[in-house]
């Protein structure tokens, strides 16, 4: 009995394995001039051998066998042969059936070889059998998705679409694969619209699905989930495009039916994944809450079917920590950070070195981190966020498309860390980082809106601390093209409308230009109808714009305007209730506001409530958060009013310990702490204190620090000491301050603040030097002749004896 005989009794690979040897050995004695069809049955043998094997012992290299025998059988036939069809058939299907034990770079290779042959066999597939022509086409359209789905090649989108639409016009709708061609063709439409933003492609991918969405048996229960799916994430789209609630209520109802339909664990977790993102859209254009706790619920649905030795678990636990900071920001429960961060924590964990999805887990880290550190002012927070930063663009490669994520949130982090060291070099790494981000988003990129937001972001507080209005005109520069990325009916439009109210409010501080205030107030008023009561940015607006009113009545003195001004902050606070982070904000904007109602009705009810929220809002920031030193100004400024108002010296002498305490304050930003320098030593002299030579001396210093971080720019200089109208020149503190020591009798004092005053003052003449390289190349005689002088002039300003610098030293440079 031979081999395979015995194989059909027995069932025994051994017998197997004898008849691939005997037609292995068979084939090798074979001479040229044996006849091709005993060649052909030969290696026909062979491969199909090497399959029945593969079955039994499930060892690859027998399917990798049957593939060479049957590509030697296809050899011996040329191009163009119809004969071919057949063994073209027979090698796609074990290449077939081999993909999903290959490796992902091997299933790469063999999905480009399926390709190629699919496309040789309708080419030579006979023109009259449209039935199975259909097959061919139905099948190639699925490989070419499988394929854009990698490398997202638009030439394989637009022949996939080009194949399907060949396959609706033959295939009768009744067979199965019409139902796979709309469905390919669904697929491909909605991927070159996501490529190329032509409306008509998700329309007509929205109509196929539409159409192929009643379930049949021809269908399949998961084609039709699949079909659900994609409809869902087609109508996201068209919300996303449009902005019509609709849309994404509809997206919504499918996927949720979608995970009730769903036959697996693993089909199950990723429709709850999608179902996730679908309600985290609705929520980001809607703020309802029960959409946000839905994605909660979903997520840790999703780590149960994920466990904790499962290489995907990193996913539903990025997602998890996603939510709860969402909804910390909504209700400001530090439970949900603490959590957040802990599982960040275990995420990066799950991805040790060299491991894919480092780079992300390491920014989200650090992002959480940073939540923490703007909360509870631990700096150490911030600086393990810039570790995690650091490391994650170390190992993003420069061809990464997501290396820009890490590159901004270093430079984010980095300008926040400037703020309590000050170090200039931090500030201009940061703002080069967020430049060099949206240099790797050219125009059209839709993830250059949210690289302009952040360098907005990142300009405006360099403003803050330069008081440059270059970075000032650029940011609003910034957030009007951000708008204009955005337009009306965008879910994500609020961020830019309020970057942008927020810069103009900032100008209006600076030049006092009235139309920079009417626009900021017009732009937060569009927020508020952006964000409906309920939404976690809708108290916020509120606050911002009686921030932006208040700012306005200050210029106008339009009671009309205080009064919506406290309707507003009073609407800002009822929406940040005890506990939530942005309460202190609330309170300080709605005691500032009730201060200057104060003013102009003298009524003691406001003055009263004034000074209890301020105090409360202090207490929300206690020593080490940074910004303490803002509710001690208005809370310093409250009592200066009170007692404008009673005459009880008790309260200008608190308010005077108020502006003390926010000048010496290490954590607020440089020109904080020169306003309360600033109020400090005014109210000190009102009230003949004993302070005031230290709020001279606190002045003195912190002016140095001032010029120092204004770098070499004169403008720039100039800008820094006179920020928001505060002209705290060197030359006037120097002087009130050396008059008031002599008025004490302290004229060691007097003489040491005058020196100090001199340094100060030729740091600044210093910056008026040029070189002279360019006239020294003009004229080399002239430019010594002024370089001698310079140094005269220097020596000048550190001698007792100014009878180095002659006369007519002076008159004849000044001819020259």
């Amino acid at each position: 009995m031979g081999a395979d005989a015995r194989f059909q009794v027995s069932n025994d690979v051994a017998d197997l394995s004898t008849e691939i040897a005997y037609l292995e050995l068979t084939l090798s004695l074979a001479k040229p001039h044996h006849r091709l069809a005993y060649l052909m049955m030969i290696l026909g043998m062979l491969g199909s051998t090497y399959a029945v094997r593969f079955d039994l012992a499930q060892d690859v290299t027998d399917l990798d066998a049957s593939i060479r025998c049957y590509e030697q059988g296809l050899s011996f036939f040329p191009m163009g042969d119809p004969a071919r069809a057949i063994m073209l058939k027979v090698i796609m299907d074990v290449l077939n059936q081999r993909l999903p034990l290959r490796s992902k770079e091997e299933k790469t290779g063999d999905t480009d070889k399926i390709i190629v042959l699919q496309r040789e066999r309708l080419f030579l597939h006979p023109a009259h059998d449209h039935l199975g022509r259909s097959t061919i086409l139905s099948q190639l359209a699925c490989f070419l998705m499988e394929r854009i789905q990698r490398n997202q090649n638009m030439a394989d989108i637009d022949e996939c679409i080009a194949y399907c639409r060949w396959n609706l016009k033959d295939v009768p709708k009744a067979d199965s694969c019409y139902s796979e061609t709309l469905y390919w063709i669904a697929s491909a439409l909605l991927r070159r619209f996501e490529k190329k933003a032509e409306v008509v492609d998700l329309e007509e991918c929205i109509i196929h699905l539409r159409g192929n969405l009643v379930p049949s048996a021809a269908v399949g229960a998961d084609k039709h989930i699949a079909t659900i799916d994609k409809l869902s994430r087609a109508l996201q789209a068209r919300f996303k495009h449009r902005g019509e609630r609709e849309h994404i209520d509809e997206s919504i109802e499918l996927a949720r039916q979608a995970v009730r339909l769903s036959t697996s664990d693993a089909q199950r977790s990723q429709l709850i994944n999608r179902l996730e993102r679908a309600l985290a859209t609705r929520f980001r254009y809607q703020g309802a809450m029960s959409d946000l706790e839905e994605m909660i619920e979903l997520n840790r649905e999703d780590l149960v079917l994920n466990p904790a030795d499962d290489p995907l678990r990193s996913n539903p636990l990025a997602a998890l920590s996603g939510n709860l900071q969402q909804r910390f920001e909504q209700r400001g429960m530090m439970r949900d950070l603490e959590e957040a961060i802990e599982i960040d924590q275990e995420v990066v964990m799950l991805l040790p070195m060299g491991k894919q999805g480092r780079p992300s887990a390491l920014s989200n880290l650090g992002n959480t981190l940073r939540r923490r550190f703007r909360q509870m002012g631990n700096r150490s927070d911030l600086e393990r966020a810039i570790e995690n930063y650091r490391e994650a663009v170390s190992l993003a490669t420069l061809d990464d498309p997501n290396r820009s994520v890490p590159l901004g949130s270093l430079g984010d982090a980095l300008l926040e860390r400037f703020e309590y060291s000050g170090a200039i070099a931090e500030l201009d790494e940061s703002i080069e980082l967020l430049l060099t981000t949206l240099s790797l988003h050219p125009t059209g990129d839709s993830r250059r809106t949210w690289t302009l937001h952040n360098l907005s972001s990142g300009l405006l507080m360099r403003f803050k601390h330069k008081a440059n209005m270059t970075d000032l005109d650029d940011c609003v520069t910034c957030c009007r093209e951000d708008l204009s990325l955005r337009p009306a009916g965008n879910p994500s439009r609020s961020f830019p409308v309020l970057g942008l109210a927020t810069a103009l409010k900032l100008r209006f501080q600076h030049t006092k230009q009235a139309n920079d205030i009417h626009e900021a107030i017009q732009l937060y008023r569009e927020a508020l109808h952006l964000h409906s009561r309920g939404h976690h940015a809708y108290g916020i607006t509120q606050m911002e714009l009686a921030s932006a009113l208040l700012l306005r009545f200050r210029k106008d003195q339009n009671k009309v305007g205080l009064q919506e001004c406290v309707r507003c902050a009073e609407e800002g606070l009822l929406q940040h209730p005890s506990g939530h982070v942005w309460r202190s904000r609330s309170l300080e904007i709605l005691g500032a506001a009730l201060s200057f109602l104060y003013l102009d009705t003298g009524e003691q009810a406001y003055i009263d409530d004034c000074l209890r929220y301020l105090e409360e809002a202090l207490l929300l920031r206690p020593i080490g958060h940074p910004l303490r030193a803002d509710i001690l100004h208005t809370l310093g400024n409250a009592l200066r009013m009170r007692h404008a108002r009673s005459g009880d010296v008790a309260f200008l002498e608190a308010a005077l310990l108020k502006h003390k305490e926010a000048a010496g304050y290490e954590l607020a930003t440089v020109q904080d702490r020169l306003m309360g320098s600033r109020a400090w030593t005014r109210l000190a002299r009102a009230t003949g204190s004993e302070s005031l030579v230290d709020a001279y001396a606190s002045s003195m210093d912190l002016l140095d620090r001032s010029i120092l971080l204004a770098g070499s720019s004169i403008p720039d200089s100039h800008a820094q000491l006179t920020h928001f109208g505060h002209n705290l020149l060197p030359r006037d503190v120097a002087m009130d301050a050396a008059s008031y020591a002599i008025e004490k009798h302290e004229v060691k004092k007097a003489v040491e603040i005058l020196e100090r005053g001199r340094a100060l003052l030729f740091t600044q003449l210093g910056k008026y030097q040029t070189p002279l390289d360019e006239l020294e190349a003009v004229d080399p005689k002239l430019a010594s002749r002024f370089r001698a002088l310079s140094m005269a002039i220097s020596n000048a300003s550190l001698s007792e004896d100014s009878t180095l610098l002659k006369k007519a030293t002076l008159d004849d440079a000044v001819a020259r």
